[in-house]
């Protein structure tokens, strides 16, 4: 009945748009503090294949997009929070590879998942705890993620990211992040290898043109 059902809804694509909750100011409550810049999105998509034989295999992606901003009293930024988990299904699709043990699986995507705590109040430092894009490149700067210029290579696959700390922050002349993560990838507890020093310093990225380099 399951699989039944997929194959219905295969290839359908639900998103609904950002929600944003607007609350009068009144007295001090928890759902003022996380409901004032709350954002969030809730994607379902399938895609279906059918191979040379006739079979029918599908893929399913379930995931939550949610970003929230903390302010004091006075209006300044205080934490930026971002939640972005998937569910994945696979049933058929060739080879399992990746995240799926085999070719009839669910996992659990961890996108981004960190907390960014601003340090110095005109933002030139802040702290990011969690998963997140490793600072290399244009990653952050530029998503590159899913697109045939990173799919075509195997060894590209999937997103940078890491379980790790980092130092970041933007200036008048210059944006900079530098942090170490354990080189585990999706899963924080298996490690992949010996960590990851990682960093990047350019230009703004607000700029027409932006110049920086990376380790």
């Amino acid at each position: 009945m399951w699989n039944l059902l997929s194959y219905t809804i295969a290839s359908m694509l639900v998103a609904t748009p950002s929600q944003g909750l607007i609350i009068e100011p009144s007295e001090f409550s928890l759902c003022d503090a996380w409901c004032r810049n709350l954002r969030w999105e809730v994607d379902i998509s399938h895609r279906a294949l059918v191979d040379d034989n006739g079979d029918l295999g599908y893929f399913g992606a379930y995931g939550v997009d949610l970003q929230n901003v903390f302010a004091g009293a006075d209006g300044t930024d205080l934490l930026t929070l971002v939640f972005q988990p998937y569910l994945l299904r696979r049933d058929g699709f060739g080879p399992a590879a990746g995240l799926f043990e085999d070719d009839h699986d669910f996992a659990l995507q961890w996108r981004i998942f960190n907390a960014n705590v601003r340090l110095l109040e005109n933002g030139g430092a802040n702290l990011r705890v969690g998963h997140f894009e490793l600072p290399f490149g244009l990653e952050q700067d530029l998503d590159t993620n899913g697109t045939l210029r990173r799919t075509s290579h195997q060894d590209n696959f999937g997103f940078v990211a890491d379980w790790g700390a980092s130092i970041n922050g933007e200036l008048e002349d210059f944006d900079y992040e530098v942090g170490w993560s354990r080189g585990s990838g999706n899963e924080y507890l298996d490690r992949g290898g010996d960590g990851v020093f990682s960093g990047r310093i350019g230009t703004p990225r607000e700029g027409i043109s932006v110049f920086g380099a990376s380790w």
